[in-house]
């Protein structure tokens, strides 16, 4: 969503001071660099593994850029040791990172995953959820402003 008048995305620039100032709150910076750089090589090793696995089961799509298998290879190796070394490191701190991590997964099933499972009116609040967005920050989806 952007804003109508400015074309700025507000609603994540208020997340994003939003959990900025969260992060203020921690009183050991060592820590917060710990916990983000533990997740952030965690999620950036499975988005390169899973472009190999792409790659490898689905090589007829088109891809702009085309990079021997060498580098990513290498690369998620490097991602693998980033990922690993801290839980031997700083157990404790891994842990807690992969808790927050998995408290996340609840909230994917109830409201993202395709399932009949759940009785929840996802629709309903993700419309309402919008349309207060919409009226309280005055933005609108991409879509709607450039069509």
């Amino acid at each position: 969503m952007i804003i109508i008048r400015r074309c700025t995305p507000v609603p994540a620039l208020l997340l994003t001071c939003f959990m900025s100032l969260m992060m203020l709150c921690t009183s050991d910076i060592y820590a917060l660099i710990n916990y983000l750089s533990f997740a952030q090589w965690l999620w950036t090793g499975l988005a390169i593994l899973g472009m190999m696995v792409l790659r490898v089961k689905q090589p007829h799509l088109h891809r702009p850029i085309k990079v021997s298998l060498i580098c990513p290879i290498v690369f998620l190796v490097c991602c693998i040791f980033l990922t690993v070394a801290p839980m031997f490191a700083e157990p404790f701190e891994t842990r807690m990172v992969l808790l927050v991590m998995l408290a996340g997964l609840p909230v994917y099933l109830v409201f993202f995953y395709k399932s009949k499972r759940f009785s929840v009116p996802k629709d309903s609040l993700t419309v309402k959820m919008t349309k207060f967005l919409q009226r309280t920050l005055e933005v609108v989806t991409l879509d709607e402003k450039f069509s």
